[in-house]
């Protein structure tokens, strides 16, 4: 690593994304070890990988009923077959790592061809038309509505590969956050389980603003921390359900009183409507769901299984709901991009519910979709 120009905290971050940790990690395609290697990268890295050798080892480890015995047979694997000599493989990644920024000219997309491969993200700095682009450049600047060939070059290998520099971030993010506090990641953590996405980290109960009663939206609306969501299908692409809001009845109160979000939400509402249909042509989808406040969120468990009677971003005024009902596969696949791409900038998180899609919106997400704009 020394003198490489990659850091000791990024080749951790690899490993953690790869293996977790473990050294005798073998992945589906036959990649092994700490950095998965394929037997053929390592090679061209200088290990020593007898494959057959290696693979009649672990099959006698998975057998070995005295814990003995797998230690014995796991040195002897590490003579044949390199990549499980932990010091070894992690030497040879970063030879790999080397080659690729030969190949590429940067540290960054050494890292992301890691996972995506060198060749196609050569192809797709070509096809970019730029001479020396950042991956973040190649990634939000590319997709289905543009610079579509990019996209398809970073992609050979799935969204796997496609994301793979970004898990790394991530995880060196984790890692970092684990050696100056613990117990920070200890709440990000519980933050992070407590629903099917990281939305209670964008919004925490504990600081998040909450719309207890009918009244407190009442009052959130002449303070105007609520706006109107639009009901002009044609320019907003965004339909409102005739469902939306059916429980205000119970409490006295009229449906308008539920048809609205915080401005934040309410613009990513809108990206998403345009978005989708630029990208398939399909005139709208279909928002089942808005603000609340607690006592309607209470009336909705009674008939609503999905409803959670647990703290809900709904009463927060920071969530909606999309119908899971699409015109058109492309128009699917089209929302999915999006939902992606926003997630990747962490402007929202979201959870795929039977009928719906569930959708939290970060409070700083117009900055975030500015940084898409420009991309």
């Amino acid at each position: 690593m020394r003198g490489s120009g990659f850091s000791p905290a990024t080749l951790e971050a690899l490993v953690l994304v790869e293996s977790s940790g473990e050294s005798d990690a073998i992945g589906p395609a036959g990649a092994a070890g700490l950095t998965q290697l394929s037997p053929a990268a390592a090679q061209r890295a200088g290990l020593r990988v007898r494959l057959a050798r290696s693979l009649a080892l672990t099959r006698r480890i998975e057998r070995a009923r005295r814990a003995r015995t797998a230690r014995q047979l796991r040195r002897w694997r590490s003579r044949y077959d390199q990549r499980f000599a932990p010091a070894r493989e992690l030497r040879a990644t970063v030879r790999t790592l080397v080659a690729a920024r030969k190949v590429l000219g940067r540290d960054d997309l050494a890292l992301a061809a890691y996972g995506a491969g060198v060749a196609n993200v050569a192809h797709a700095v070509a096809v970019s038309g730029d001479e020396a682009p950042s991956y973040a450049q190649l990634y939000f600047g590319s997709g289905p509505d543009r610079h579509s060939n990019v996209w398809a070059w970073l992609g050979l290998r799935g969204d796997v590969g496609r994301d793979f520099y970004w898990k790394v971030l991530a995880a060196e993010r984790v890692l970092r956050t684990y050696r100056h506090s613990v117990r920070a990641l200890e709440t990000e953590s519980f933050l992070q389980a407590r629903k099917n996405s990281a939305e209670e980290v964008l919004h925490p109960s504990w600081r998040t603003p909450q719309f207890r009663t009918p009244k407190a939206i009442a009052r959130a609306w002449r303070e105007h921390v609520l706006r109107a969501i639009p009901l002009d299908v044609s320019q907003t692409h965004i339909a409102v359900s005739r469902f939306l809001g059916q429980e205000a009845h119970a409490l006295g109160r009229s449906r308008r009183l539920y048809r609205g979000l915080r401005p934040a939400a309410l613009d990513v509402l809108l990206y998403i409507g345009a978005q989708v249909h630029a990208l398939s042509g399909a005139p709208r989808l279909l928002l089942t769901s808005a603000v609340r406040d607690d006592r309607y969120q209470r009336l909705l468990t009674r008939i609503n299984a999905a409803a959670t009677p647990n703290y809900s971003m709904h009463t927060t005024g920071y969530a909606f709901d999309i119908s899971r009902t699409y015109s058109s596969d492309r128009q699917a696949a089209a929302f999915q991009f999006v939902l992606d791409r926003l997630s990747a900038v962490g402007a929202i998180a979201y959870i795929h519910e039977l009928a719906a899609i569930h959708i939290a919106v970060a409070s700083d997400a117009p900055a975030k979709l500015r940084l898409l704009a420009a991309a």
